[in-house]
């Protein structure tokens, strides 16, 4: 990766250059949020390298909303919130609908 095809650290900047406009238009502390997020994104670019078949966006959008989720797990934490159990997964779900 590299030479012809654009590494992940290249396609999230790239990204973020999309996004110019939008970030333009937000307010000094939002800016701050969204250069938050995809700096969280970076963290997860192995994860998206194995995903390269998927949109490289969605990658991003979902290594952001993986940082989000790590952030918020800690906050509760050091809080002493207890986390609900997870609810249980659907086996056809999982399965696609075929059993």
């Amino acid at each position: 990766m590299g030479r012809t095809i654009p590494t992940v650290n290249q396609v999230l900047e790239q990204n973020r250059e999309q996004w110019a406009r939008f970030y333009r238009a937000l307010r000094r502390e939002d800016r701050e949020l969204l250069d938050r997020l995809f700096d969280g994104a970076k963290y997860f670019t192995a994860a998206c390298v194995y995903q390269a078949h998927v949109s490289p966006t969605d990658s991003i959008f979902l290594a952001m909303l993986l940082h989000l989720e790590k952030e918020l797990q800690e906050v509760k934490t050091r809080l002493g919130v207890a986390n609900p159990a997870p609810p249980e997964r659907d086996p056809l779900l999982l399965s696609g609908g075929k059993e």
